[in-house]
């Protein structure tokens, strides 16, 4: 029996391997959500009371379902870019790395032979950019990866939605937020940062104090440990939703931080 993603319940825990869940959601998820959409708007029109779908809001990486519900059932597309405008812009130009040549590397001797500091100085809004400095999915030396084209197809697609809103600020990339205005028709505005946004309708509205950033359940003890410390003692560090480290890892990201403190950062 799958899981909604298309995965086997022995992979629960598919995070911890983003390229199959990402490979599982394309093979799946259009035709589970054309059904969805339509369900929606049947039971609209059945004269329930129940509201047609008006509008799909699509998470960046998953709107290789949301534009085909578009075009089938007539609904406008709003794209939400979780990742920085300049992130975005990167992906958009995949397709100009690999015909320079930069992408997909020959070898994995490419990595640490000094190519990655190659320069990219013809991004639009985008300036003393190394290789490095792209998404690095353009670090594969494999030239038929799924998740390089999974992500080089997600920026392809990031003109045919009605509106595009990223999550960032536009006094932090105002250049590249013009730069994306400019290649394309279609509105693209900055909206972030959404916790701010979060925290002030919670002030105003009673009626959303249920609403968050995630779906995960928050553990909160730690802040109970937290509060009990001496004020700026403590160096909070994320990870990450997705981050998943050895033993080894860890112990190597420890010592980086010690390394940092002890130089005095």
């Amino acid at each position: 029996m799958e899981t909604p993603d298309g995965l086997p319940p022995s992979q629960a825990k598919s995070l911890q391997d983003f390229d199959a869940m990402c490979e599982s959601l394309k093979l799946h998820m259009r035709a589970s959500f054309h059904a969805l959409v339509g369900d929606l708007n049947e039971r609209a029109a059945s004269g329930s009371g129940f509201p047609p779908v008006s509008c799909i809001m699509a998470d960046d990486f998953t709107t290789f379902s949301a534009y085909p519900a578009s075009e089938k059932f007539g609904i406008p597309v709003v794209n939400l870019w979780a990742i920085p405008a300049c992130a975005l812009m990167g992906l958009i130009h995949l397709p100009k790395l690999k015909e320079k040549g930069l992408t997909p590397l020959k070898d994995e001797s490419y990595l640490t032979n000094g190519f990655l500091e190659a320069k990219i100085d013809w991004i639009p809004g985008m300036t003393n950019m190394r290789l490095r400095d792209m998404p690095t999915f353009v670090r594969t030396t494999n030239p038929d990866e799924f998740i390089f084209h999974f992500m080089m197809d997600a920026g392809a697609r990031f003109d045919k939605a009605s509106v595009t809103i990223i999550h960032t600020f536009e006094a932090l990339e105002g250049d590249v937020l013009s730069a994306l205005s400019l290649m394309f028709s279609r509105p693209v505005y900055a909206i972030g940062q959404f916790q701010l946004h979060i925290d002030q309708n919670l002030e105003n509205k009673n009626s959303l104090k249920h609403m968050g950033c995630n779906l995960w359940k928050e553990d909160t003890e730690c802040l109970k440990w937290l509060d009990s410390q001496k004020l700026e003692s403590m160096l909070y560090i994320n990870f990450g939703s997705l981050a998943f480290l050895t033993s080894q890892q860890l112990v190597e990201f420890a010592r980086g931080i010690a390394n940092i403190h002890s130089y005095g950062y």
